[in-house]
């Protein structure tokens, strides 16, 4: 929560939507929060002290009448009222994305399937964002495109697990539960909804993934933390210059851990459908070790602690749709 100059005309007490995150008002001694959420109903600003970063301070209940424009939630807290908070966080309450629906029907169905509901599958939204690795639903499925699948939920946790803000996800995702397609399970109490057990037995594997991927995130502070990464993160693309246009498909990124005595990551995101060659651009080959391939098979998709794959080149491979991560 740096000192940035912010105009005296903004509303002093309902806040401003803008700029994103936490802003210090000079003129006004006070701080502004902004959050953006597209599904929150309900958002509690909680203030830390940071000798205890696990019970608030204070917090603040965004009243969405004067603390919401548009999809962005928003508060001004004076410097009299902190109470010597250092550190943030939001609690949201909120319907997750019925488009959604489970992780694994993201990459098993292109089209929703609501006809179980009632309503001749026009209830539920019709913009899925998803793909069936080329084919629908689970019946018929070859071999081939479970192994997609797999390695496509893999991707999704992955990039969770290593993401600065709050990971979240559904029950049974570690196990590749499915709502066969229903992304309006509104009214269905049966198998619809209802987890399938006998999937752990089948995707222990990918149960093993979720698991170490949690782990690695807890073993790393530098990954989840109460403010931005700011100068510890440096971005990069195959080479040393990244790609942020939107029909980019490849982007890598080195996180600095020093400052959280952590040690340092690479990823590696390869979003094409063909092989990839990237240029590690930190370091010496043989300092980093890789320790997450989405692209390979259990259990060598993901190292367990202290057993990392040496390098052995700053040129790297990564395959067609799938995630590295490297660590030194």
């Amino acid at each position: 929560m740096g000192p940035v100059q912010i105009a005296d005309e903004w509303q002093r007490v309902e806040g401003s939507p803008w700029p994103l995150g936490a802003t210090w008002l000079e003129s006004q001694r006070a701080f502004n929060f902004a959050l953006y959420s597209r599904h929150a109903v309900s958002v509690t600003l909680l203030l830390y002290s940071e000798q205890d970063p696990f019970k608030p301070v204070h917090f603040y209940t965004f009243n969405p009448v004067f603390n919401k424009t548009g999809l962005i939630w928003h508060c001004r807290v004076p410097e009299e009222e902190l109470r010597g908070a250092a550190l943030y966080a939001y609690r949201i309450e909120g319907n997750d994305d019925p488009s959604k629906g489970h992780r694994y029907d993201l990459v098993a169905y292109n089209c929703k399937h609501n006809e179980a509901n009632g309503h001749n599958n026009t209830d539920g939204a019709n913009d899925n964002l998803s793909w069936n690795c080329g084919w629908e639903g689970d019946s018929g499925a070859s071999a081939e495109v479970m192994v997609l699948r797999k390695q496509q939920v893999k991707n999704f946790f992955c990039l969770l697990m290593l993401a600065n803000g709050t990971p979240m996800f559904c029950a049974g995702d570690e196990f590749m539960n499915t709502q066969k397609g229903n992304n309006n399970p509104y009214n269905q109490d049966n198998e619809i909804t209802w987890l399938d057990w006998d999937l752990l037995v089948r995707n222990r594997d990918m149960l093993r993934f979720f698991k170490c991927m949690i782990a690695f995130r807890k073993a790393h502070p530098s990954i989840g933390r109460s403010r931005y990464w700011r100068e510890d993160v440096q971005w990069y693309g195959t080479t040393d210059g990244a790609d942020f246009s939107a029909e980019s498909r490849a982007l890598a990124y080195f996180l600095r851990g020093s400052s959280l005595r952590d040690n340092d990551l690479y990823v590696m995101v390869n979003a094409y459908w063909e092989d990839l060659v990237f240029t590690i651009s930190e370091g010496r080959a043989d300092e980093w070790r890789r320790v997450v391939d989405t692209s390979i098979a259990s259990p060598d998709d993901i190292a367990e602690p202290g057993k990392g794959h040496p390098v052995s080149s700053l040129q790297y491979q990564v395959k067609a749709r799938s995630i590295v991560v490297l660590e030194r």
